[in-house]
């Protein structure tokens, strides 16, 4: 209605109509003909006017029904794009969205780029930011709700990122892919935020069973040596969440109160960064024992497994296994399980990614055993489960759960809850999410914590003899085979 040419013409017929009358008046001296023009014309403006308002409303509603079969996200990434785990989040979001039949779903993902530092990073992730908020001041928002993953949520700088998120984007907030410390929310006041993730103590533990069985089973081995890939360069600094899956491992082997009584020798090397490339450059190395080229195989001789903090950490340990030991200088043959060809440790990943099923389903790997799949696909699902729930959610809801902007409204939320012994409404996950026996399903307040996807052992098909069908009995594990349909 209110285009281009409607607004020349509106103006020329003014213009035109009102020097005619004003030289009419002039001429004549006729002072109602200007008078009755001027109201004409007001009333012409007027009913223009409303019309323009009303086309303008009908279009604003017709615009907001065709959003609303759209949903578009925004995906915060602690990485550049070589790591395959988090580019399959994107992918998984997506697939997910459409075999439930939610419409069209966008994902923006945003990349920190490592490569530029972290200041760098941190500096254009708060820019970034900056503008965001500037838009919702004008009323301007693109995205119906944010997924992130930060590199250590609990950190006090975090923290105060997070919130600013949760603000920015009314509560809809899902933190991907990790755990939060909901004790140290609730004390400094900050809103409850919504997470989704897979047990690390539980990963660690279904780990070093799959290690125990492969050593001292498969193997029958007596005493064995185990190198452990960490990400973070600080291997004696344990305390963030994503490095209990290694702590879990460890205990499980070494403690004296475990119930796997065995002789394990652990040895570590750290700063692998969940990257490929980064490991292959640190095992040929040797880590801190800077290992000349030709003894990194003496180096990988000296261990019977090999546990990688991630999945793109063990094919970064595949590739150097591939490189220095499968050669005839280490053959032994055809083994009657058919998998070990060569010698040399084998290697147990972590995460269950689209790639390291490929490496052992189609390209049938000798070193890579199996993996902790921590059921990603599953994770993705109850994200979008969670982020549909956060935008139904109404504004005393919010408070009353404990997501409220206000600290002050949800430190008061907290005390009351306490005070009533009463459970919050919150977020209901489906069938699949799981509450991990033991651990912690409440808050102080009664604030109901989101469960966990529960991860699972996948091995190589040809340990299927002597893990899957030699273990059936055993009730500490239950492992599934790589196959194709995991592609």
């Amino acid at each position: 209605m209110q285009t281009r040419f409607w607004n020349v013409l509106i103006i020329a017929v003014g213009l035109i109509g009102s020097y005619a009358t004003v030289r009419s008046w002039i001429i004549g001296g006729n002072s109602k003909v200007l008078g009755w023009y001027a109201a004409a014309l007001l009333s012409f403006v007027l009913i223009f006017q409303q019309l323009t308002l009303y086309f303008r409303r009908r279009l604003d509603s017709e615009g907001r029904a065709l959003r609303a079969q759209i949903s578009n996200y925004l995906f915060l990434i602690p990485s550049d794009q070589s790591r395959t785990f988090y580019l399959n989040w994107v992918f998984l979001l997506q697939q997910q969205s459409r075999q439930a039949g939610r419409g069209v779903v966008f994902i923006t993902p945003e990349f920190s780029q490592l490569s530029l530092g972290p200041e760098t990073t941190q500096r254009r992730r708060s820019q970034a930011l900056s503008v965001l908020e500037e838009m919702d001041l004008f009323g301007l928002s693109h995205f119906d709700g944010i997924f992130a993953i930060f590199a250590n949520p609990d950190e006090p700088s975090s923290l105060r990122e997070i919130d600013r998120y949760h603000k920015l984007f009314d509560s809809k907030l899902v933190l991907l892919d990790m755990d939060l410390n909901y004790s140290k929310i609730e004390e400094r006041g900050f809103p409850l935020i919504d997470f989704v993730g897979s047990s690390e103590d539980e990963g660690g533990r279904l780990a070093a069973q799959l290690a125990f069985d492969y050593l001292f089973n498969f193997r029958n081995l007596s005493r064995a040596r185990v190198l452990l890939l960490e990400s973070y360069a600080d291997i004696r600094n344990r305390d963030l969440w994503d490095t209990r899956r290694i702590s879990s491992f460890v205990s499980r082997l070494t403690d004296p109160n475990s119930p796997l009584k065995c002789d394990v020798d652990i040895v570590s090397l750290g700063d692998c960064r969940y990257s490929r490339e980064r490991t292959r450059e640190i095992l040929t190395m040797g880590g801190d024992a800077g290992v000349e080229p030709s003894e990194v195989s003496q180096f990988l001789l000296g261990f019977d497994l090999i546990f990688a903090s991630n999945d793109d950490t063990a094919l970064g340990a595949c590739d150097v296994l591939n490189e220095f030991l499968q050669s005839e200088e280490f053959s032994i043959g055809e083994s009657a399980h058919g998998l070990i060809r060569h010698t040399g440790p084998r290697v147990i990943g972590y995460n269950g990614s689209h790639a390291f099923f490929r490496e052992v389903a189609l390209n049938g790997s000798e070193w890579l055993i199996g993996t902790i799949d921590v059921r990603q696909d599953e994770q993705a699902q109850v994200a979008l489960h969670h982020m549909e729930k956060l935008r139904s959610m109404t504004k005393s809801e919010k408070i009353w759960s404990g997501r409220s902007d206000s600290r002050l409204l949800n430190q008061s939320s907290s005390i009351f809850r306490r005070a009533r012994f009463s459970r919050p409404i919150a977020t209901e996950p489906p069938k699949s999410f799981q509450e991990i026996p033991g651990d912690a399903s409440q808050t102080r307040s009664g604030i109901r914590r989101p469960g966990y996807v529960m991860p699972i052992v996948k091995i190589h098909p040809l340990l299927r003899d002597s893990l899957l069908l030699g273990t059936g009995k055993n009730a500490n594990c239950v492992y599934y085979l790589i196959s194709e349909s995991d592609l």
